[in-house]
């Protein structure tokens, strides 16, 4: 069944002993990797500033990405994307199109003579 015959007699010895056989609130290891003040060094660096990656901000502070996006949803930071504008408006580029036309026209019309 994949239980140790330990694990099995130390349940038994619990109920017998008429205690309670679930887990208990702070049993186990703490789930801390960083101290409060690192943990508010992270929120920081990241809080407000666009174009923030979390690949990056994790090796600076040794831990992973997604304990990185973790402790920021603790604290309710929300990294904001870079937005890109577009390169070219639509009037942009129909006058484009006309200036390019004209400068076709003009540069390869058979009256323009080589020197």
């Amino acid at each position: 069944m994949g239980i140790s015959k330990r694990t099995t007699y130390s349940i038994c010895r619990r109920v017998e002993n008429g205690n309670s056989v679930e887990r208990q609130v702070g049993s186990g290891r703490p789930a801390r990797k960083m101290s409060q003040k690192k943990r508010e060094a992270l929120v920081n660096q990241s809080h407000g500033k666009f174009g923030v990656s979390l690949r990056k901000i994790g090796p600076k502070f040794k831990i992973d990405k997604k304990y990185v996006s973790n402790i920021l949803k603790e604290n309710n930071v929300k990294l904001a994307t870079r937005k890109f504008a577009p390169k070219y408006s639509e009037k942009q580029k129909l006058e484009q199109k006309r200036k390019l036309r004209h400068l076709s026209e003009s540069a390869f019309s058979p009256q323009m003579e080589l020197k």
